[in-house]
């Protein structure tokens, strides 16, 4: 597709590049949705990792999610609030108040995009992958974990 039909489209870069992002995350995140009967510290952990290989999915993906994660307008605002929804649900009737379960979402969201930013833009320079995995696995534990002590004093399963 050559550029002025890309516009056809979608009206500004923006908008191409958000739909790029939300294309990601639907195709890579595969762990978005809490699963019947899982706990929250389960689904937290699951979550993250499902979508830190998301953002790896692709190049600068942390970047690209980070600048351009808010759907366009003419997206299906039903949809999109499904998955938060369901999250959201996860935690309150596991426990949390409405403002920690937000809280807690958005901490995890933002300790992962975070992590993957450092990880590709420092590619060349970072330790081997094995080693990326097990420092991401030890912030996102302790951030669990924490979490509960805020939330409702629970630890985190594996």
């Amino acid at each position: 597709m050559q550029q002025p039909g890309l516009y056809w489209h979608f009206k500004t870069k923006y908008d191409l590049l958000a739909a790029l992002a939300s294309d990601i995350l639907a195709s890579e995140h595969r762990a978005s949705f809490p699963e019947a009967g899982e706990s929250w510290d389960a689904f937290l952990l699951r979550n993250a990792r499902s979508f830190r290989s998301a953002l790896l999915a692709v190049r600068d993906g942390a970047r690209l999610h980070a600048e351009h994660h808010i759907r366009t307008p003419d997206a299906d605002a039903a949809a999109q609030l499904e998955g938060p929804r369901d999250q959201l649900r996860l935690l309150i009737t596991q426990g949390f108040s409405e403002k920690d379960a937000i809280n807690a979402l958005v901490a995890i969201g933002r300790y992962t995009v975070g992590v993957v930013l450092e990880e590709q833009s420092q590619e060349g320079n970072q330790p081997g992958k094995a080693e990326r995995d097990q420092q991401f696995e030890f912030g996102l534990k302790a951030l669990v974990i924490g979490i509960g002590t805020e939330g409702m004093r629970g630890s985190p399963s594996e």
